[in-house]
């Protein structure tokens, strides 16, 4: 798996005190990955029916600054 580019500025632009580099990158076969904080023995997803997390599957955190900085960068289709 290949990452192309990242989405957005890089992550100490946009986050103040984080530690950690959270970060959006869009791979070589059109998905994404995104690179935060793991919080998958942490939040508690019940009360938001369908949303699960399946095995093999994490559930991580990014600053909301580094998405909204991401977003003009994620094509429309």
């Amino acid at each position: 798996m290949r990452a192309v580019r990242r989405l957005g500025r890089p992550a100490a632009e946009e986050t103040t005190g984080a530690t950690g580099s959270p970060d959006i990158v869009e791979l070589a076969g059109g998905d994404f990955a995104v690179v935060g904080w793991d919080i998958t023995g942490e939040i508690d997803l019940s009360m938001l029916p369908g949303v699960h997390c399946a095995p093999g599957e994490r559930v991580v955190r990014i600053d909301r600054s580094v998405l909204l900085a991401a977003r003009g960068d994620i094509p429309d289709a």
